[in-house]
């Protein structure tokens, strides 16, 4: 297995989704913030897999190594992935349910690609309780949504929690079809954590 250094996940999840990775500055603790970037990781391991692969057995072959893999860790064994180590045996184990469904999803895409849209909330389910393990799964799902619902559900979310979802603050940009400067995204996510609001 190639060793990469938390550092070096970092620099993959800045190059790969700097959004998340913006986000993800504002985790006060590094070792919190390294495991963060690690679920990150991981979950672009997973989403690759549809494009890596010529057929949708391959990848079924490919997400159950994962699967199995991420079961040995939580279970005490050996990570057999650089993210898996960086991610750490307690934090595989509590998280283990959601990261099944996160793998779940990804494995219905290689079949439906828009099956893979469900594994979005349940991976920022996953890393909000990464950070704070009381996080309710309501806020997390009504940050998905648009409205006043969800806005008054978000109240309710741990403020620790909060940069696990902060970068949906840019989503109404996208959604006009603009892409935000680094500044205005800056500015926006740094808004975002110090108000609780997106």
């Amino acid at each position: 297995m190639k060793s990469l250094s938390a550092n070096s996940l970092d620099d993959d999840l800045r190059r790969r989704d700097p959004d998340r990775w913006l986000s993800s500055r504002f985790v006060a603790d590094p070792v919190q913030r390294a495991r963060l970037a690690a679920l990150y990781t991981l979950d672009g391991e997973w989403a690759r897999v549809a494009a890596a692969v010529t057929t949708p057995l391959a990848g079924e072959i490919r997400l159950a190594w994962w699967s199995e893999a991420l079961e040995r860790l939580a279970a005490g064994g050996t990570a057999e992935h650089p993210a898996l180590a960086a991610l750490g045996q307690p934090a595989a184990a509590a998280l283990r349910p959601l990261l099944e469904q996160v793998i779940g999803a990804r494995r219905e895409a290689l079949e439906d690609p828009a099956a893979g849209e469900a594994a979005a909330p349940t991976l920022m389910l996953a890393a909000a309780r990464l950070l704070d393990p009381s996080t309710p799964e309501a806020p997390i799902r009504a940050a998905m949504s648009t409205g006043q619902t969800a806005k008054a559900d978000l109240r309710r979310l741990p403020a620790q929690a909060f940069p696990a979802l902060a970068h949906l603050t840019l989503a109404r940009a996208y959604d006009r079809g603009r892409t935000p400067g680094e500044l205005e995204k800056r500015l926006r996510i740094t808004w975002a954590v110090l108000t609780g609001r997106l």
